[in-house]
This record gives C-alpha cells, structure tokens and sequence, in this order.
C-alpha cells in the first residue's frame, strides 16, 4: 500500500539540490547476510552487502547493489509503501543464476527500513520450484550533497 503523503513527509527531509532532480530520498545501507549458517559452504548468498535505495518525488523507488548490477546490469525498480516508522521496499531481479550454475527466473527481494533506528532488514526469495530464503540486517544512512550514480540513470 503506497501513501504518498506519508511518503513525502518521510523523506522531505533529506531532499537536496544536489540530489538529481526527480529523487527524494537517497538510503545507502550495510547489510549483514545472516542466512549464510543455513548454506551448503559454496553456495553464494543473495543479499549484497551494499544496497542504495532511492525514492522518487512520486513515490516511485529504486534499488541497486552487487544483485541488480550483476544480472540486471543497473538499478532495478522497487515499489515503495510506508506504515508508520516502517519504510518497505519490494523489487524482483531476473534471470540470477547460482553458483551451482542454476538459472532462477526471479528472484523477489524486500527490505524494510526503520526510519527512526536506520535499522533495515532484507530478504530474498527465490521465484517458484525453488527452496530457499537468504535474510539480512543492517544499518542505512540518508545520503546528502552527492551525485546520483548513472546506474540509476
């Protein structure tokens, strides 16, 4: 569920000129992958350890770390919902493929920031006839005077 006003008084804050024209909000977010004890030792994880997520002044999101960049070979879009301190985050990346060589079509992401802890928690879910959920936790950072990167072009 999207509230765009909400939306925007969340991120009203962190809204500078320097920022590219149509974004709000810039999160720039460390993320431990807590589901790699649940792994056979060489499988890779799914959850980046660096994730930007950004939002637009519509409400609009996107997303971009080592996942998108490596399959999808930019930033993603990401739908954006607010519920009280809780800002979410839902994205899909096709065609990733495992370490065992294993194509998954989609992969369906979430992340959910606590906007007043800066705590964020991540999880990733393979599409159907595929096992498997890799989680991970974290802190964001509101990102402020800097350059959007052409991945989110």
């Amino acid at each position: 569920m999207r509230f765009l006003p909400t939306l925007a008084a969340v991120c009203l804050f962190c809204t500078t000129p320097a920022l590219a024209e149509n974004v709000a909000c810039l999160y720039a977010c460390d993320v431990n992958d807590n589901s790699s004890k649940k792994r056979a030792p060489n499988e890779t994880g799914f959850i980046s350890d660096a994730i930007l997520l950004s939002i637009d002044k519509n409400g609009g999101g996107k997303v971009v770390d080592h996942i998108t960049l490596l399959f999808a070979g930019k930033s993603v879009p990401a739908r954006v919902a607010v519920r009280g301190n809780r800002l979410s985050f839902f994205w899909k990346v096709k065609n990733v493929v495992g370490a065992n060589g294993t194509v998954v079509p989609s992969f369906g992401y979430s992340a959910v920031l606590n906007i007043k802890t800066n705590v964020i928690r991540v999880q990733a879910k393979p599409g159907v006839d595929f096992e498997g959920t890799w989680a991970g936790k974290g802190t964001c950072s509101v990102q402020k005077d800097i350059k959007l990167p052409k991945v989110f072009g």
